[in-house]
């Protein structure tokens, strides 16, 4: 059993490490479920690097990022790096890390119920007792026949009854012992009409029957159950040996990393059904592609296809070495996938991005290139998506220091003093008096110094460690306002926060507002909060009622960077906004550009009209404040006032003079 089962849970170790490292539920689920369908497994769970619950294998899990009460689990998967393997009376517990080259991204531990075992030794026992009391009274009975009618007689039927009936008996607990060693195509050789007979039947269909299950399971450890693709530990297999082929022969090889471009969106439109429709539909094309350029099909030695998640694949291509013949089939794949896929009567259209890896440039085993490859693809969706990008070190080393930063900054939000909120100051334009100040977050980097916000933010999004920071800045703003109020000597003003995405979708913000603003006696009026246009496009109408909460409590919301976006004047109509933000673009130019006065003028008549305030920032010169203050705009900031600066060098340099 534990055999069995150890093909599954390496296969999951080695297909959960994509889903895992980019946090998609998604896929892990759909990697756990079959699993589940096997009745010896009772439990899967699936655990990150701190020992917090990532799945569970059901489709919403209910415990996610609750800490897994297995200690043992943990010491030996996560402090340890080692595989772990229990059992008691009712359950077998394995579990093994998952693993990124040397980084550990977490754990998988299957527990696997023992009943159906306890109730077949249970049963057997029965039987052998059974059989032996039965034998054992025969063997009396003729004994004392036997004794009383002649000894000799008695001996020779003594001799008869061990023949026939322990070395049967003693041919069969041979025989299971070999089947617990997983020799199932062994078949005992007793012949009998008896009970025993039927019991020597039963021990070969048992064999039979675990052979064929064994083979079932060996097969989904090694394959897709969705394309019957060769999965990832397959491939990792067959590209290691042709690894060591080709370290001998001196040979060349690429391996291709594709991953469909918006894939996501075939499952939100058409289902999931419809989108396992299309990943079997694109393993076709993939392998078709290869036929047409005389390559081996995917199951024999030469070239590999592999789907390795939900919908990633790989292609080892031992016979293109060329980088022209290289680029061609490449080119020559994305067009074929890009084309239409009929669903559900519509014509689907989906592209994908491909990174390429080659052998021994870009990797020295399987698991590297493959890593690399990955990278690569990363980078051809960066550039646009429906494209093909080979690795190179720059790549890998960017994802280096991503991954470095990403470690640092989860630190920074633990150790708070790294963190620190810088201040612009925002001057009413009409007497040119402080009127507020947009509060700028900076990390305090121990080794790299001051990082600004465009070197982290995007890895606090994707991470989810967005959600504390922004509470840590709106405690943090508040705290500040409620230390300045003494200076400001009960003058107007206010400080703008920016929120992200994540805050207003995932977070509910209006509680750490309520909390925040309770705490430090802070009017609601003093926070304004900053959205950008990108930022509604997601969601309108839950975007709506958020922002509409917010403005209930007495914050301020002001939209960013306007005219930037996509459909700015639409925005106006469907949200209630307080004020808008000109983006620095519109007034860097200015004095250059009759195009960007018209629409800097258009965008504070449009805010005039709407009875709503309009703030101007990037103002560098004293010409950018004569423009302004003849449109009537109502507030600047720029560096002709100052830069952003710590909250110590803004109360020196502007507090005391209000």
């Amino acid at each position: 059993m534990k055999k069995r089962n150890i093909g599954v849970l390496d296969y999951l170790t080695e297909s959960l490490v994509n889903p895992l490292y980019q946090h998609d539920l998604y896929a892990t689920y759909h990697l756990l479920a079959p699993a589940l369908t096997n009745t010896e497994i009772q439990a899967i769970y699936v655990f990150d690097s701190q020992g917090a619950l990532f799945h569970d294998g059901q489709m919403y899990p209910k415990n996610l990022g609750v800490a897994i009460q297995n200690t043992a689990v943990l010491d030996s998967v996560i402090n340890r790096k080692k595989n772990y393997t229990a059992v008691d009376n009712h359950t077998l517990t394995i579990a093994k890390p998952i693993l990124l080259g040397n980084m550990l991204l977490g754990g998988v531990s299957l527990e696997l119920s023992l009943k159906q075992i306890n109730n077949d030794i249970d049963q057997m026992s029965d039987i052998f007792l059974q059989e032996n009391q039965q034998s054992l009274k025969s063997i009396t009975l003729i004994l004392l026949l036997a004794a009383i009618v002649l000894s000799f007689i008695g001996l020779l039927l003594s001799i008869f009854i061990s023949n026939s009936l322990v070395r049967p008996i003693q041919a069969l607990a041979l025989h299971a012992k070999q089947i617990g060693k997983g020799k199932f195509d062994l078949v005992n050789s007793v012949q009998r009409n008896d009970e025993i007979g039927e019991l020597a039947q039963s021990f070969n269909k048992m064999g039979k029957k675990l052979k064929a299950r064994t083979e079932e399971i060996t097969f989904l450890a090694y394959h897709d159950s969705l394309t019957s693709l060769p999965n990832r530990p397959m491939f990792i297999e067959h590209t290691s040996k042709l690894i060591t082929n080709c370290l001998k022969t001196h040979q060349k090889f690429v391996v291709l990393f594709i991953d469909l471009d918006d894939f996501k969106m075939v499952n939100d439109n058409f289902g999931h059904k419809a989108g396992d429709h299309l990943l079997c539909e694109i393993s076709e094309r993939i392998k078709g592609h290869l036929t047409k350029n005389n390559m081996t099909p995917p199951h024999l030695d030469d070239a590999l296809i592999a789907r390795i998640g939900g919908d990633e694949f790989l292609i080892c291509l031992p016979q293109i070495r060329v980088e022209k013949d290289i680029n061609h089939f490449t080119q020559t794949l994305i067009r074929k996938i890009r084309a239409p896929i009929t669903i559900n009567t519509e014509q689907v259209i989906v592209a994908a991005s491909v990174g390429i890896a080659k052998f021994p440039n870009d990797g020295k085993n399987a698991e590297e290139l493959i890593k690399n490859a990955d990278i690569a693809m990363f980078q051809a969706k960066k550039v646009g998506k429906n494209t093909f990008s080979y690795f190179t070190l720059e790549m890998d080393q960017h994802i280096k220091n991503r991954a470095k930063l990403e470690r640092d900054l989860r630190k920074a939000l633990v150790n708070l003093e790294q963190l620190e909120l810088w201040y612009q100051p925002q001057f009413d334009l009409t007497n040119n008096t402080l009127c507020g100040a947009e509060a700028l977050l900076r990390w305090n980097h121990p080794e790299l110094g001051i990082i600004y916000p465009d070197q982290f933010i995007s890895i606090a999004e994707e991470t989810g460690l967005i959600i504390p920071m922004g509470d840590w800045i709106i405690q943090s703003a508040c705290k500040q306002l409620k230390q300045w109020k003494s200076q400001l000597n009960g003058q107007p003003f206010h400080l703008a926060l920016n929120m992200s995405a994540r805050q207003i979708y995932q977070n509910n913000p209006t509680g750490i507002f309520k909390r925040m603003l309770k705490k430090y006696q802070i009017e609601a009026g003093n926070l304004h909060i900053e959205v950008t246009e990108t930022l509604l496009m997601r969601d309108e109408n839950e975007a709506k009622s958020m922002l509409n909460a917010i403005r209930e409590l007495g914050v301020e919301v002001w939209l960013d960077d306007f005219g930037t976006g996509y459909s700015s004047l639409a925005y106006l109509r469907h949200f209630e906004v307080d004020g808008l933000k000109i983006d620095r673009s519109f007034i860097l130019d200015i004095d250059r550009g009759i195009y960007d006065k018209a629409l800097t003028s258009a965008i504070i008549s449009i805010a005039h009209s709407l009875d709503i305030k309009v703030v101007a920032e990037g103002i560098e010169k004293q010409s950018h404040i004569d423009f302004l203050k003849q449109q009537q705009c109502h507030f600047g900031q720029g560096y002709f006032y100052a830069k952003a600066i710590p909250a110590n060098e803004f109360s020196e340099q502007f507090l005391p003079n209000m």
